[in-house]
């Protein structure tokens, strides 16, 4: 490989990050929807949803259609570059029967981007998992220690398509109720809904930085392969006071943020007025085995009220 090219490879990587970073920053969370639309000997198609939520009032533009990245588990090879249009956009209604925030301080604006076609994977013992990933967030997540420098990446994992009739538990619409209020305990659930019947199970997991740069380059413009192990991309850094175990404060006047691995119901009463980001895992196993993931990456405002 000679120098030139070398060095084109290099301003091309670069040139896509930037324009990742310029159509993509703010943006306040997401999620994947893989819905399996036909089940065969050796291999399955799917139908593929990213839903994405920006900051109506601190962001910018999102693209009218995204490219995502489908990869091999075990191996992380790039599988296929998935193109979505986008297919609907929204503002979010905000509020409840005991308060609605300032439309000037918080404006959620929803985007759902669908596949053209379906997506034929073929059957891999260890499955797949796919991967949108942006740079950069906003300064206004209090709980990270360097938000700036932070991208995210939306996850999701399902399994070998031989496993039979399957498609990823579906989180639902945002909730009209997706902020917090400052020293007010606050429950709420995300209305996940699984069209297979598997078993739940919710965790709290921290907000997933993208790609290390160059690492896992790959012919996808807003996606790149992970590496190592599960889940083969890294944790966003809390910032001092901040961890999984409490990611929006409260102690020692309030519970720590939690949620009920059961029923989904989160619990949290963050005692600081600013914006948070966490990250809530789906994970759905069937006959005893785990056999894929979903998360709703978030950044949600605590308000007082």
């Amino acid at each position: 490989m000679t120098k030139k090219l070398i060095y084109f490879l290099f301003l091309t990587n670069l040139i896509i990050s930037y324009q990742n970073q310029v159509k993509a920053s703010h943006l306040a969370g997401g999620d994947f929807k893989v819905t399996m639309v036909n089940n065969g000997s050796f291999s399955s198609s799917y139908d593929i949803q990213l839903r994405l939520y920006r900051d109506d009032v601190n962001g910018i533009t999102l693209p009218n259609d995204v490219e995502i990245g489908i990869y091999q588990i075990g191996t992380n090879s790039l599988v296929s570059c998935v193109t979505l249009n986008q297919t609907g956009a929204s503002l979010v209604p905000l509020g409840d029967p005991c308060y609605t925030p300032d439309p000037n301080v918080v404006r959620i604006e929803e985007k759902i981007y669908q596949t053209i076609s379906s997506v034929t994977l073929p059957n891999y013992t260890l499955g797949y998992y796919l991967q949108y990933e942006v740079c950069c967030r906003n300064q206004l997540a209090i709980n990270l220690a360097t938000p700036t420098s932070d991208g995210i990446t939306i996850f999701a994992i399902i399994p070998d398509p031989g496993l039979g009739q399957n498609s990823t538990p579906d989180f639902g619409n945002y909730p009209s109720d997706a902020y917090f209020c400052v020293n007010n305990i606050k429950q709420f659930t995300f209305p996940v809904t699984d069209p297979d019947g598997d078993s739940l199970v919710y965790s709290l997991v921290a907000p997933l930085d993208e790609a290390p740069f160059g690492i896992g380059f790959s012919s996808c413009s807003d996606s790149e392969s992970g590496s190592g192990t599960y889940p083969f991309y890294p944790d966003c850094d809390f910032s001092a006071g901040y961890s999984t175990s409490n990611m929006i404060g409260g102690p020692p006047n309030y519970p720590a943020m939690s949620i009920d691995a059961i029923t989904g119901e989160i619990t949290a009463a963050p005692t600081q007025q600013g914006f948070y980001a966490f990250a809530v895992k789906v994970e759905e196993w069937r006959n005893g085995n785990k056999i894929g993931e979903v998360r709703r990456e978030l950044q949600y405002a605590a308000l007082t009220n």
